[in-house]
């Protein structure tokens, strides 16, 4: 199942490669969810229920890869494919939980993943539990390097670039390969949009986060994004009327408890800790400012401006030379920092078998409040 960037012909999974390529041809970015949603039927909701589909996936990776490693994050995601797997008896060879190594912005590791993994852990005795944490020396060790602008540019996917290394990428090294491996990850919820007197449902590769050898639980099989799209439908149809749905289905955050409720991500466990996304900036000794874009993010670098400054100003470094690619276009707010401008996979309707475009559903602009 890959996900993954074309433009002017070429196929890119980093999304840095394809803005440059974009910005040397001035060809438009597409982002190409996986080949099987091009003939899949979204407008029929598959028969079996949640619960079994997960089972049957969680059993197909387990059959299918010789070792299985879960991203475990202590978010509701990811604790519903650990759950899964747990529930039904089906082996995990390694979790997996990344900290910043900086404790404001490991909050959700700290108070959920952690104590939870300790409470399991005597019951999977073969399951190795890993919980990787960088140092200080590793943050020296990784902002020091004079080519990190270039080797950001050359070889990392980029989304949205943290100060806090957390990334898969950032720790890939960090995992053996043991023959077949299946990294699984607890992406995604689903995202819908009634527009024209349809619903659909669409990606946006921000939320995604393409990486190489990376599993999406929830999307990379059409048939399990099909059954959480319905199951958060059925509810939306239910409650609301239909000059609100786009207000219930288009803002996550608003909405933390109903979406996760009826997209299935409270199967096994009714708790959850909502995420907030918001912006702003920090002001360092010299005067320049430096960016977060939530509230992991600004714990951290608060910590790291009080305890190692001189870190930050090298990773600030960075930034600013990022800052430049396609004379910023591409960056939210001018800044990467705030992440990459995103781009939107086509619409799947699914009220019937048709596929739309973005510019064909919002010649004007997609906003997704407009119905």
């Amino acid at each position: 199942m890959t996900w993954d960037y074309t433009c002017n012909n070429k196929t890119y999974i980093d999304k840095t490669k394809a803005i440059i390529e974009s910005t040397n041809s001035q060809h438009p970015i597409h982002f190409h969810a996986p080949e099987q949603y091009e003939t899949f039927d979204f407008s029929v909701e598959p028969k079996s229920s949640w619960s079994e589909l997960l089972k049957q996936k969680a059993l197909h990776y387990r059959e299918s890869y010789d070792y299985v490693r879960i991203f475990f994050s202590g978010g509701c995601d990811s604790k519903t494919v650990l759950q899964t797997f747990l529930n039904n008896g089906i082996h995990i060879d390694e979790i997996v939980s990344m900290k910043s190594g900086i404790k404001a912005g490991d909050f959700e590791i700290d108070f959920a993943a952690e104590p939870y993994l300790r409470q399991i852990q005597n019951s999977i005795p073969h399951t190795k539990i890993n919980i990787v944490e960088p140092n200080i020396n590793d943050y020296n060790d990784l902002f020091s390097d004079n080519n990190y602008y270039l080797k950001l540019i050359e070889s990392k996917p980029m989304y949205c670039w943290h100060f806090r290394m957390l990334n898969f990428s950032d720790n890939v090294n960090r995992y053996e390969l043991k023959g077949k491996t299946a990294n699984i990850f607890g992406k995604d919820k689903p995202f819908i949009v009634y527009r024209k007197g349809e619903w659909y449902t669409y990606f946006l590769d921000v939320d995604v986060e393409p990486q190489p050898d990376q599993i999406n639980f929830f999307i990379d099989d059409p048939e399990i994004h099909a059954k959480q799209c319905h199951m958060l439908l059925n509810q939306v149809r239910k409650d609301f009327a239909p000059k609100n749905y786009n207000q219930v289905s288009s803002h996550f955050e608003d909405n933390q408890d109903f979406w996760n409720k009826h997209s299935g991500r409270l199967l096994f466990d009714n708790s959850f800790i909502p995420k907030y996304t918001k912006s702003g900036a920090l002001v360092l000794d010299s005067g320049e400012e430096i960016y977060w874009f939530n509230k992991k993010e600004r714990g951290a670098l608060e910590v790291m401006m009080h305890e190692n400054q001189h870190i930050i100003k090298k990773w600030k470094r960075s930034m600013d030379e990022f800052a430049l690619l396609a004379d910023g276009k591409w960056w939210n707010q001018g800044r990467p920092e705030h992440g990459s401008v995103g781009v939107l996979s086509k619409f799947y309707s699914l009220d019937n078998k048709s596929i739309k475009t973005v510019d064909e559903l919002y010649p004007n602009g997609f906003n997704p409040i407009d119905t």
